[in-house]
């Protein structure tokens, strides 16, 4: 990445608007700290000389980068340089729902923070839609589903990483309500040897369990899938389906592998449509192999936009809608625990006409969330933020 401009400066410009107004100016005006990060914080910036306008830049502390540890002192595998490799891959060969660096001239940095500018998505987080109003409509959640779910493919088969921390916290949202995926600091080549230490990275809600039980020898595109899974859930139910990802120390987590997630949903009183459980079980399956890839999920009927969102006058022998569903249940393990296999095989026809009536929907199905949010969204008292605080604890919870 090439820099604009490199500035002699003794001390670090950590936490402080004011030391980056400083730094700043001449080139960018801060107008605020949108949020704190692992290596410093994420500014919205207006450019000096085109005011009406508005950019994002994360600004990294260079010397946390070099000691790889993070504002609070403790040591991170967020990988800094590789993030700019992968927001730089991503630039070059664009994906409408992935985030790539902004243009060079935009890039600024001294000698003790590196300013990376950034698309500014007006939209803001996915996670702050969901803590301000709870769960969101089916035909929305479909819509993030589906353009997470194809970022990932580009970023998987194009691209050759794979992500490793997709969570709501990641998907920013254009103004049109359009998800775009984000934060590639602990994305890692597809194949390449996974280090087992890596096991306490990521957010724990989301996390595969062969990453948080350090049975992952090599990266995976398979870990992305069950994250997406858990995103998936929470948009459509509003808090996460369980507190680790453990059949031995979560019952709730153990129920799922058993095949049992719709008797989970009937005990908390949500109603989530077969087909979209039948998705989420496969997707969320604890043995990697056993776990759906992305281009099934990309296929899946409720996904593609072919199945109805509801069960109401759902009918599996209709000619646009084969499903055969199979279920294979394995006891292993000193307690026998049961582990669910499930394997879907669809076949549905592609018609124009029903792609183009699903992308109306999805256009007017992100509108109407956006407009939501135009008012004063109260928080859902269910919502994943106020549920339990242990969903939002990163680190690995020993026993």
């Amino acid at each position: 990445m090439k820099s604009r401009f490199l500035q002699p400066l003794a001390t670090p410009c950590e936490s402080s608007p004011t030391c980056h107004s400083t730094q700043l100016k001449g080139v960018y005006v801060v107008k605020s700290i949108l949020q704190r990060a692992i290596f410093g914080e994420v500014l919205l910036v207006q450019p000096s000389q085109h005011p009406g306008s508005l950019v994002v830049l994360k600004a990294i502390s260079k010397r946390l980068v070099e000691k790889s540890i993070g504002r609070k002192g403790h040591k991170v595998f967020e990988d800094h340089l590789q993030e700019l490799r992968v927001l730089s891959m991503v630039r070059d060969t664009p994906h409408p729902h992935l985030l790539g660096l902004s243009a060079d001239k935009l890039q600024f940095e001294t000698e003790s923070t590196r300013y990376v500018a950034l698309p500014y998505l007006a939209g803001g987080e996915l996670f702050r839609m969901v803590e301000a109003q709870g769960p969101l409509g089916a035909d929305y959640a479909r819509v993030i589903c589906q353009g997470v779910a194809s970022a990932l493919d580009h970023l998987h088969s194009r691209l050759g990483f794979a992500h490793n921390d997709v969570s709501l916290e990641n998907i920013l949202l254009t103004k049109t309500g359009s998800p775009v995926l984000c934060d590639f600091g602990l994305a890692h080549p597809l194949g390449r040897s996974w280090d087992p230490r890596r096991r306490s990275s990521g957010k724990l809600p989301y996390k595969a369990p062969e990453i948080h039980m350090g049975t992952i020898s090599h990266s995976s595109a398979g870990v992305d899938v069950f994250s997406l899974g858990v995103t998936l859930f929470i948009l459509l139910v509003g808090i996460p389906p369980f507190d680790l990802p453990d059949p031995r120390r979560d019952q709730r987590y153990r129920y799922i592998q058993q095949g049992r997630l719709g008797e989970l949903l009937q005990v908390w009183g949500k109603t989530v449509p077969a087909v979209t459980i039948e998705l989420m079980q496969h997707m969320m399956a604890h043995h990697p192999q056993r776990r759906i890839t992305l281009r099934e999920v990309l296929s899946h009927p409720w996904v593609s936009g072919l199945a109805p969102l509801s069960d109401d006058g759902l009918d599996a022998s209709a000619d646009w809608f084969d499903m055969d569903m199979e279920m294979e249940v394995e006891a292993h393990g000193p307690g026998k625990e049961s582990v669910t296999r499930l394997s879907i095989s669809t076949s549905s026809p592609s018609h124009i006409e029903t792609k183009q009536t699903l992308r109306k929907l999805n256009r007017c199905a992100a509108a109407a969330e956006m407009e939501k949010l135009r008012g004063k969204p109260q928080s859902s008292p269910d919502s994943v933020f106020s549920f339990s605080e242990a969903y939002l604890n990163h680190t690995i919870m020993d026993s």
